[in-house]
C-alpha cells in the first residue's frame, strides 16, 4: 500500500488544489447533488483556508490526491440546529471541504484522510468534531457514520454562493 498523509496546504499548490475542487464540483453535478455549486468553493475560499492554516493536502503516491479543511474556530452556521441538538456544548472542530480527485477514487482515501484529520484534532485536545453535507451526498453520509459520527439534524447555511440546508453530524472522541 502506498503512503497517505496530510500536509499543510501551500499557496504554491493553488492550481493543483483548484483542479481537485473543479473535479469534485463536476462529479457532484454529474451525480445530481446540488452541492459546491455557483463557484463554491472558489480560489478565495481556498486561499483563506490556506492563510488560516486550516487546509490540508491529502498526499498519495507523492501527488495531491485531495483536500480537507480542519477548522478550530466556531462555525457560525452551526449556531442553529433545526430539529435536534448537538451532543456537546464544548469547543469543537469542524471538518469542511473534503474532496478526493476522481483519478484516486475507490482507494479509501477519504476515509484515511478523515481518520488522519481526527487524530490531528484529538492531539489539539478537542473531543467534539462536527461535519455537514448535502442531503443527497450519500458517500459522505456513509463515510462519517461509518466512523461513528451521529446524525444531529439540519443546519441552514447562509452563503453568497447560495443558501442551503445540510445534514449535520457530530462525533465525540473520548
Amino acid at each position: 500500500m502506498s503512503l497517505i498523509y496530510l500536509r499543510k496546504a501551500n499557496r504554491d499548490h493553488l492550481e493543483q488544489i483548484m483542479n481537485v475542487v473543479h473535479d469534485a464540483q463536476e462529479n457532484l453535478n454529474a451525480a445530481g447533488i446540488d452541492q459546491w455549486k455557483n463557484g463554491y468553493p472558489d480560489k478565495f475560499n481556498i486561499l483563506s483556508d490556506i492563510d488560516q492554516n486550516s487546509l490540508y493536502e491529502i498526499m498519495f503516491e507523492k501527488q495531491i490526491a485531495g483536500i480537507i479543511t480542519i477548522q478550530d474556530t466556531p462555525e457560525p452556521n452551526y449556531k442553529t440546529l433545526s430539529g435536534g441538538k448537538w451532543l456537546s456544548s464544548d469547543n469543537y472542530a469542524t471538518i469542511h471541504r473534503l474532496a478526493i480527485d476522481s483519478s484516486f477514487s475507490h482507494q479509501g482515501l477519504g476515509k484515511m484522510a478523515l481518520i488522519s484529520a481526527l487524530s490531528l484534532i484529538r492531539e489539539r485536545q478537542i473531543t467534539s468534531v462536527r461535519v455537514d453535507t448535502h442531503r443527497k451526498n450519500q458517500r459522505v453520509q456513509h463515510l462519517v457514520t461509518q466512523l461513528g459520527f451521529k446524525y444531529r439534524r439540519v443546519i441552514h447555511i447562509v452563503d453568497p454562493h447560495g443558501d442551503l440546508d445540510n445534514d449535520a453530524y457530530e462525533l465525540i472522541m473520548e
